[in-house]
């Protein structure tokens, strides 16, 4: 799983727009803005996560240099020039407001790339739409779920990020049913699994069911995608 992590936020920075090339001798900086612990003891633990990965990151791939900041910057120019955002938050409780986003469009025209982790992309609806076009899906509420359920992925796709990674499960809370670009075009989906009927049986709400994703029995679902935007940028 480390691996195809790494795999995955590499894969956002070493091919990009011409103005992402770090000039020579310098590396691409890789940037994780993590949200507080919660859920209790070793819950959520986004500091330790990407602490661990960001490590993992500057130890073995030539080239990048990977921090952790906790929280949004009070200044926006610590963003200026850095080749990938990842955002590991609960819900929108990093990001914020309107101008914050505005920040992170801005970042994105400029070809950076973003990737969000787990709780991070459930924004509520009202920011979905920006997700849409960073990382092509997000958590809608009342059409995504979130239940816990081993998920086992049996193969992996012909992808830069998925090559060296074996077949693998692991129990944890995986959303699915995510709301996609249209026709998910730019999405490639890497870790798919069919989730286990249970999962499907919750009663309506924001997280906890809905009609469409009990008709969706036996189909998988795609957990983990990249996407390549329009523009060049890249995102998961």
């Amino acid at each position: 799983m480390l691996r195809w992590a790494m795999a995955v936020v590499v894969g956002m920075v070493v091919v990009g727009q011409s103005g992402l090339w770090a000039a020579e001798g310098q590396k691409k900086r890789i940037v994780f803005l993590v949200g507080r612990q919660s859920h209790g003891w070793g819950g959520h633990a986004y500091g330790a996560d990407c602490a661990i990965l960001a490590k993992a990151l500057n130890e073995n791939v030539t080239g990048v240099e990977a921090v952790v900041l906790a929280g949004w910057p009070r200044e926006a120019k610590v963003l200026e020039g850095v080749a990938a955002i990842v955002i590991a938050c609960d819900g929108n409780g990093l990001i914020g407001g309107k101008a914050n986003y505005e920040v992170m469009e801005v970042l994105a025209k400029k070809g950076v790339g973003i990737g969000f982790v787990h709780y991070s992309l459930d924004v509520g609806n009202d920011f979905g739409k920006h997700l849409l076009g960073w990382i092509g899906g997000y958590y809608e509420q009342h059409w995504s779920v979130n239940p816990s359920w081993k998920a086992a992925f049996k193969s992996l796709p012909e992808h830069p990020v998925a090559r060296g990674v074996r077949p693998f499960a692991i129990d944890d809370e995986w959303y699915y049913h995510m709301r996609f670009a249209e026709a998910m075009k730019g999405v490639t989906p890497i870790l798919s699994a069919v989730p286990p009927e249970g999962t499907r049986k919750g009663p309506d709400g924001a997280h906890s069911g809905n009609a469409t994703v009990r008709a969706r029995v036996g189909m998988a679902e795609p957990v983990g995608w990249v996407y390549e935007r329009a523009d060049g940028g890249r995102g998961f």
